[in-house]
């Protein structure tokens, strides 16, 4: 457990423990169309445990992976799906610190080679 921080593995202590004696809802996949939460996806228990800074919520993540915790890699999971669900571009690069290092022109080409796989109402 050395590749696990001290304060994450007591997260997932705490997980654990919690549902030792209470098995986590089954998340559903894909997730419904309009969440932008997980209230009404997972337990309130779950929902507030994964509201954590999102640097820790990927440290969780490994983590959970790393120990092999498959409900809690889901449940983490989850929480990354709704936060980038709906998100444009911009949103996402603020949200995980990406710089925008292409061109518009750039841009443009990239959208067009792949409007297959873009929700228009998420293109601006």
């Amino acid at each position: 457990l050395k590749n696990v921080k001290t304060e994450v593995l007591r997260k997932i202590i705490e997980y654990c423990t919690y549902h030792v004696d209470t098995p986590p809802k089954a998340i559903p996949t894909p997730l419904p169309e309009a969440a932008r939460t997980l209230d009404g996806i997972v337990s309130d228990w779950d929902s507030q445990f994964v509201r954590v800074k999102q640097s820790f919520l990927f440290d969780l993540m490994l983590a959970a992976d790393y120990m092999q915790l498959p409900s809690l890699v889901q449940l983490t999971c989850a929480k990354v799906a709704v936060t980038i669900k709906h998100k444009s571009d911009e949103e996402l690069r603020a949200c995980f610190h990406i710089e925008n290092d292409f061109t518009s022109e750039e841009e443009q080409e990239i959208r067009e080679q792949n409007k297959w796989a873009v929700d228009d109402a998420v293109v601006e």
